[in-house]
């Protein structure tokens, strides 16, 4: 992931996989990615697209961040198991 154009592709690849989730109403897949440089929580590309969709608005409080995480990770392995 050194390179930018790798980096690139993958966040538009993420950016697809979020929209159609969102598109299907279901919870944000992409919530399983995380970034190995960020303490291996997700990247900034996360909470940003989950403000677009009106699912999250505080960018700035770390333990918000934190919490909206888990609870998407915790809502996409609850869906998929019951699936």
């Amino acid at each position: 992931m050194g390179n930018n154009e790798d980096r690139h592709k993958i966040t538009n690849l993420l950016r697809e996989i979020a929209v159609h989730e969102n598109d299907a109403g279901r919870p944000m897949l992409t919530s399983l990615v995380v970034h190995k440089g960020n303490d291996n929580n997700p990247g900034e590309g996360f909470f940003s697209i989950a403000q677009e969709f009106g699912l999250f608005d505080d960018a700035k409080d770390h333990l918000a961040r934190l919490t909206f995480w888990t609870n998407q990770v915790t809502a996409v392995h609850n869906h998929w198991k019951n699936s």
